[in-house]
């Protein structure tokens, strides 16, 4: 299925036609070192979710060869075919066996408003390790009616902010590709924390340089906007810090699928535990938000129908 992006302007360039079936990036990049921990999101396509740690199981699909350990392979690219390949060779089943999850999302089934608002709790696990706030949690808000959403950290830890709303809003800052299967929109969803006023954060695609596998969230200094004003398709700021990056697992080529199974890459222990929350359950939502896009087909364009043979032959119908 070859995608191609609109536009009058762009129709015009044919080096800005692009096949984005594979999936994978046009320049493939070294796995950024200070992300150093992994979270394995289980395939799912609701709120109703368990997420694990699964840094050594990574580590081993990624880096070590399946004929032995003492076969070390190279490091490979993410947006590459080999780093999809090698990255779909974890062992899933084991990550969920080998322990307690580390963070546990339920979907709020009696706080749903009549199909308007769906609403999930996303709980911190304090049996994984004595580090985590085992009375962190954050409530999820998804309206039906905007592309955003809001999240509420709460904890009951006085070293930490006992509430904290967060706002997360949507643009679409990219062209639109059109498929077969309809018109693909590419949003980013940005949000900003009360401690942090002088940076925000934001999570991107770049179907073309990353691939349609990946989100990256990068936390933007203060003198680079959202990117919702842009015209042109926004390139990485060269000031951003990629804070994390979102890989979807399976044979599949694309995000915008009605299900959802992947990796988060996130700094180390270090990251602060609102950040940490905020950055899963936004991703979460994200996730959840692409796809209903592709269950839904929304922003499909009408099809044409199609003319019979006699039609094609003789004149006759022609929409």
């Amino acid at each position: 299925m070859a995608y191609e992006f609109l536009g009058s302007s762009q129709q015009s360039d044919r080096s800005l036609y692009a096949d984005l079936d594979s999936g994978l990036g046009r320049n493939p990049s070294a796995l950024p070192t200070h992300l150093s921990r992994v979270l394995y999101i289980p395939e799912h396509s609701t709120l109703n979710l368990s997420l694990y740690d699964a840094q050594e199981p990574f580590q081993q699909a990624v880096y070590v060869s399946p004929f032995g350990s003492e076969h070390l392979v190279g490091k490979p690219l993410i947006g590459s075919r080999f780093f999809k390949t090698r990255v779909n060779t974890m062992d899933r089943e084991k990550v969920m066996q080998s322990g307690a999850p580390r963070y546990v999302v339920e979907l709020d089934g009696d706080r749903i408003d009549d199909g308007v608002d769906i609403s999930a709790t996303m709980r911190a696990n304090a049996s994984v390790s004595d580090a985590v706030d085992s009375t962190a949690k954050i409530n999820i808000q998804v309206p039906m009616s905007t592309d955003g959403f809001s999240l509420t950290f709460e904890t009951s830890k006085q070293t930490e902010n006992q509430t904290q709303h967060i706002a997360v809003s949507a643009t679409y800052p990219l062209q639109s590709v059109h498929s077969k299967a309809g018109i693909i929109r590419f949003p980013f969803f940005a949000f900003s924390l009360d401690d942090e006023k002088s940076t925000g954060y934001e999570w991107q695609i770049h179907p073309l340089d990353h691939g349609m596998l990946r989100y990256t969230l990068f936390q933007l200094p203060s003198h680079s906007p959202a990117s919702g004003g842009n015209v042109a398709p926004p390139r990485e700021c060269p000031d951003a810090e990629t804070i994390a990056i979102y890989h979807q697992l399976g044979h599949e080529n694309s995000l915008f699928r009605p299900t959802s199974e992947g990796v988060l890459l996130l700094p180390g222990p270090e990251m602060p535990v609102l950040l940490e929350m905020v950055t899963v359950a936004s991703l979460l939502v994200l996730l959840w938000k692409i796809r209903g896009t592709a269950r839904q087909g929304l922003g499909k364009e009408p099809q044409p129908k199609k003319r019979s043979l006699a039609e094609k032959l003789f004149g006759g119908r022609k929409s």
